[in-house]
């Protein structure tokens, strides 16, 4: 970012993101130079996954200039299609192409998950890859996704909550007992974070921090 905090938020140093030049070399204006009243094309993408009841279910963002698309893009992959939790999406290793050659990063004892890269290079370069392999791609990931506790406690907790609803509709509770209800939920029933019956699930890049935030 640019060093500036602003209500807990780092501000970024968007101005980077515009060209460095204004034109081609033979004079052609680049669309992406820097000029007043415009944005500059930026890669940034932090993520807000919903499920099919409109609920939140994962949410996820991070640093890397060109390579955020691909970061932000792997995490979501890796936990909607392949069923990891949050940390374990994160210490997939990771790969992308950004029109160019197809990097693959190499697995990291202790980090990553491991994997033969030298196997898999030869795979892609058969089917006409120009293939990299690079020690580390610190992305910076931070991943926040919220599940359903399986537990008993979970389960009564659920029972419990069904049938104060049940009461509630008969209109056997006062409006202070609804006030109380209100208190024991979770304060945004939609993002449930406050529910007992959601585990909330944090995962962060260990190859940047080297430890799970």
């Amino acid at each position: 970012g640019n060093g500036v905090l602003v209500k807990g938020f780092f501000l970024n140093n968007e101005l980077t993101d515009f060209s460095t030049a204004s034109a081609t070399e033979d004079g052609t204006p680049i669309a992406n130079r820097v000029q007043g009243n415009k944005r500059p094309r930026s890669s940034m993408s932090p993520t807000i996954v919903l499920n099919k009841k409109g609920d939140l279910e994962l949410v996820t963002g991070s640093p890397g200039g060109s390579l955020i698309i691909g970061y932000t893009a792997q995490s979501i992959m890796n936990v909607i299609d392949f069923g990891l939790d949050s940390q374990q999406a994160i210490n997939v290793p990771h790969y992308q192409n950004r029109n160019d050659n197809t990097v693959l990063e190499a697995p990291s004892p202790g980090i990553t998950d491991d994997y033969d890269a030298e196997a898999l290079k030869v795979q892609l370069e058969k089917i006409g890859h120009d293939v990299t392999i690079v020690d580390s791609s610190a992305s910076g990931l931070g991943v926040i996704q919220l599940k359903k506790k399986k537990n008993e406690e979970g389960n009564k907790d659920s029972k419990k909550s069904k049938n104060e609803s049940k009461s509630s509709k008969q209109g056997k509770s006062s409006k202070d007992e609804k006030r109380g209800k209100q208190s024991k939920n979770s304060k945004d029933e939609k993002t449930g974070i406050q529910n007992k019956n959601l585990l909330l699930i944090c995962g962060a890049d260990l190859r940047r921090n080297g430890l799970c935030a």
